[in-house]
């Protein structure tokens, strides 16, 4: 029975210890809520497992836009993992347009802001440069659009509210140090909440202090942070996705390649030309949606900002929707729906909004609508589909130990190659003798792989 029916029958029943007791109808529903969840979780293991993955959502080739001329320069510049490039590019246009573009949906009005976290696994991945290329071309455009890095929620807050109306980017380059604050500190308890609600761009937001109250217009705010990825991993927990801080955001991870890592050597001249021709078409890109409009009341003439309005075609809105309906279905049906459902859905709103952007980026409009066709809802979900397997990553490694995420890496490797030696196992993961021991003894132990000894080697097997 469904929830409802549940508590409809329990309700009249003479076993009903609630009424019994004389205590509201509401425990009778809490603890149904309870059992519900405890019994979707014996399913799960129980059942039949689905893994939660990344769907198909986009099948042939898509369109070049100033995105990719990005990233070709990113990969002269430095050797940064390339997909690193491609989130900063749709984070710088967020910070040049986000302020004058909306675009009306069923649900309400829709900012482009735009949240991204990179993720690596050491130095050598260069997401701090990566991070910086982006975050240094938007303060050439504007200089104070790059808010304090650090500090409390209220000192975040007292920023945006002399700012109304306007970007705002929250920059951390090590967004670990956060998390951990957020999970230590008390006065930073309610910062995930805070910035949530900052994300849909509300037309007021107000903040009670002891002494004052700090009063936020239509705050066009952008987090865009970076971090080890094992250890961004270990700080965070279920319900910093079930409140929808964590699906916000857009993320990209990569591990280095030491193939590809470049010695140190003289500055390349023809790069600073390449970065001066990106500069020009960004600047052109921002003077046009950030043109000023007059208004004339009596003889004073009130300049403000022009506001751009962003439609979709009828054919745009079409795979936008079939996409939605496609990303939510699939998250619906995994195995565990509580936490896909958020982040997918979630998702499916970054699309639509880096659609907006990229609409922008090749128009020089010379009236106030931007028109989003569906080769740029394409292209969105282009983007969408490569990151969102970093998303799926995080919904199933957030709140694990680092311990946790070896036992995982070696079972699934022993998975991948039934019969392999230890030895390669010990070379491949960096692992000493003694930790060696404790990670194959622990699966031995659980009952996830077992050991047999052949001749001189001793060769593994997935359970």
């Amino acid at each position: 029975m469904t929830e409802e029916e549940t508590f409809s029958v329990t309700l009249e029943a003479k076993c009903n210890k609630y009424a019994r007791d004389k205590r509201p109808p509401r425990f009778l529903w809490r603890d149904i809520v309870k059992a519900k969840a405890a019994q979707q979780h014996l399913t799960v293991i129980t059942g039949t497992f689905v893994p939660l993955s990344m769907p198909i959502i986009l099948k042939g080739g898509v369109d070049k836009y100033i995105t990719d001329e990005y990233r070709k320069w990113g990969e002269q510049a430095t050797d940064a993992v390339p997909a690193f490039h491609d989130l900063a590019a749709m984070i710088l246009l967020s910070g040049i347009v986000a302020g004058n573009v909306t675009l009306e949906a069923s649900y309400g009005t829709v900012y482009p802001n735009l949240w991204g976290l990179i993720l690596g696994d050491s130095t050598l991945t260069r997401k701090s440069t990566a991070m910086r290329m982006a975050t240094e071309l938007m303060q050439e455009m504007e200089e104070d659009v790059i808010l304090a890095t650090d500090g409390s929620a209220e000192g975040l807050l007292s920023g945006l509210s002399t700012r109304p109306g306007r970007v705002s980017v929250y920059f951390r380059d090590e967004v670990s140090g956060f998390f951990d604050s957020i999970n230590r500190k008390d006065y930073l308890a309610g910062m995930p909440e805070v910035l949530t609600h900052l994300y849909d761009v509300p037309n007021i937001y107000k903040r009670a202090l002891r002494k004052e109250q700090i009063v936020i217009s239509k705050p066009v705010f952008i987090f865009f942070g970076g971090g080890i990825r094992d250890k961004v991993y270990s700080l965070l927990n279920e319900e910093y996705i079930l409140s929808g801080f964590l699906p916000r955001f857009l993320i990209v991870s990569g591990n280095a390649d030491i193939t590809k890592i470049r010695t140190t050597g003289p500055a390349n001249t023809d790069l600073d030309a390449a970065k001066l021709s990106l500069r020009n078409k960004l600047g052109d890109i921002k003077e046009t949606y950030n043109i000023q409009s007059e208004m004339k009341l009596g003889d004073q003439v009130i300049k403000n900002p022009a506001k751009f309005e962003a439609e979709l075609t009828p054919d745009a809105w079409k795979l936008y929707g079939e996409i939605e309906m496609q990303m939510v279905t699939h998250a619906s049906e995994s195995s565990i729906p509580m936490l896909a459902m958020p982040t997918f859905e979630r998702l499916t709103r970054s699309m639509l909004k880096m659609a907006v952007l990229l609409a922008c980026s090749r128009q020089s409009t010379g009236s106030q609508t931007v028109e989003v066709t569906e080769g740029d809802v394409r292209k969105a979900a282009w983007y969408t589909q490569d990151w969102g397997r970093f998303s799926v990553d995080l919904i199933l490694n957030a709140g694990k130990t680092t311990s946790q995420r070896i036992l995982d890496k070696v079972r699934k490797m022993i998975e991948n190659e039934p019969g392999i030696n230890r030895g390669k196992i010990l070379q491949h993961h960096h692992l000493s003798k003694r930790e060696a021991d404790d990670v194959i003894g622990t699966l031995v132990e659980r009952g996830e792989i077992i050991e047999k000894r052949e001749k001189n080697a001793r060769r593994l097997w997935a359970v």
